[in-house]
C-alpha cells in the first residue's frame, strides 16, 4: 500500500516540485491550495497519468478555522491516514521594507504561524527573535523554547575513573561536539581531577580524526566553514583566557576548513562560558567537595 502525503500550498514553485518528487517515490499525493485551481488541476492530472501514484486537490484558506476544518474533513475522505504532513504553503507579494505594517505581516506569514504554540530548538538569538514576532500578532501564541546552555557532568571521588573517560569522550566529541546534548564543561573533584585529566589527555591522543565514512573515524567535521570559524574564535578566546589541558594535532585531512581538531581547556569558572559552542571543546573545572552544593546550583 502506497504511502500518503499532504502539501500545502503544492500547486506551484517549490510545492509543485516536492509533489513531483514523492510521484517518483511512488506516494500519494494530496495537493492543497488556495487560489491556484487551474494549476493544482493540471499537477493532479500529470500525476495520475502514472500508474504509481494517486494525486487529489483540496482547496481553502489556512488562515480561516472553517476552511481548516474542510479541508481536513475531505482529507480524510480520500485517505484513510497521512504519513508526511509538509507545509510549504505561503504568501508573498512585494512590501516595500519601510511600509511594512501588521497587516502585511498577518497575510504573508498567517499561514505559517496561525498556530496555537511554536515549540524551537536552537540559539538564544533565534528564540528572542521568534518571541519578537510573535508579539506581534494580534493573538499572541504560546512559545515554547530548548536553547542554548551549558551540558555539565559532576565527577566525585566515588566515579570508576575508567568509565568517566569512555563517557566524557563519547558525549564530548562524538558528532564532533555539535548534538545538544554534548558534554561542554566536566566538573572534576579536586582529589581524582588530575587523575582523571592525565588519563583523559592520553585517550584524546588516541582518537582518529578524519572522513566520517572510514571505520575508523571518530572526529569527523563540522556541519560547514561557518560552524568551525566560530568554534576556531572560541579556542582563540580560551587560549587566552585559560589553561590548555590537550589536543589533538593538525594532521593531514584536519587542514581542510571545516575540520576543527578536539580542545580540552581548564576553567577557574563557569562563568568564563558566555554561551554554548557547538564543537569538540571540553572544558575542565576543579572543585571541592564541599562545594558541590555551589556547582549543582
Amino acid at each position: 500500500m502506497n504511502k500518503t502525503i499532504f502539501i500545502t500550498g503544492a500547486a506551484k514553485r517549490i510545492g509543485k516540485e516536492i509533489a513531483l518528487t514523492f510521484k517518483e517515490l511512488g506516494w500519494n499525493i494530496i495537493i492543497h491550495y488556495n487560489s491556484s485551481k487551474e494549476a493544482a488541476d493540471d499537477l493532479a492530472a500529470e500525476i495520475n497519468n502514472t500508474n504509481d501514484s494517486t494525486a487529489v486537490t483540496v482547496q481553502g484558506n489556512l488562515d480561516i478555522k472553517e476552511d481548516v476544518e474542510k479541508i481536513i474533513s475531505e482529507v480524510l475522505d480520500a485517505f484513510p491516514s497521512i504519513d508526511l504532513l509538509i507545509n510549504n504553503a505561503s504568501t508573498f507579494y512585494p512590501t516595500p521594507i519601510d511600509d511594512i505594517s501588521e497587516d502585511h505581516w498577518e497575510k504573508l506569514i498567517g499561514s505559517n504561524l496561525n498556530l496555537s504554540g511554536i515549540a524551537f530548538t536552537g540559539s538564544n538569538d533565534t528564540a528572542y527573535e521568534i518571541q519578537l514576532n510573535i508579539l506581534k500578532k494580534k493573538d499572541p501564541i504560546a512559545l515554547i523554547a530548548e536553547t542554548g546552555g551549558q551540558n555539565c557532568m559532576i565527577v566525585d571521588s566515588t566515579a570508576l575513573p575508567e568509565q568517566v573517560i569512555d563517557d566524557v569522550l563519547a558525549s564530548a566529541f562524538s558528532s564532533a561536539g555539535q548534538r545538544c546534548s554534548s558534554l561542554r564543561v566536566l566538573y572534576l573533584q579536586e582529589e581524582v581531577a588530575e587523575k582523571i585529566i592525565d588519563m583523559l589527555t592520553g585517550a584524546l591522543e588516541s582518537l582518529e580524526i578524519g572522513d566520517p565514512l572510514d571505520i575508523k573515524t571518530d572526529i569527523g567535521p563540522l556541519i560547514d566553514d561557518h560552524a568551525a570559524k566560530k568554534v576556531r574564535s572560541h579556542i582563540q578566546k580560551m587560549t587566552r583566557s585559560a589553561k590548555l589541558i590537550s589536543k589533538k594535532e593538525n594532521r593531514g585531512i584536519i587542514n581542510k576548513a571545516s575540520f576543527v581538531p578536539p580542545h580540552i581547556f581548564e576553567l577557574n569558572h563557569i562563568s568564563q562560558l558566555s554561551k554554548e559552542i557547538f564543537g569538540p571543546v571540553l572544558h575542565v573545572i576543579r572543585y571541592k567537595q564541599e562545594n558541590i552544593e555551589d556547582v549543582i546550583n
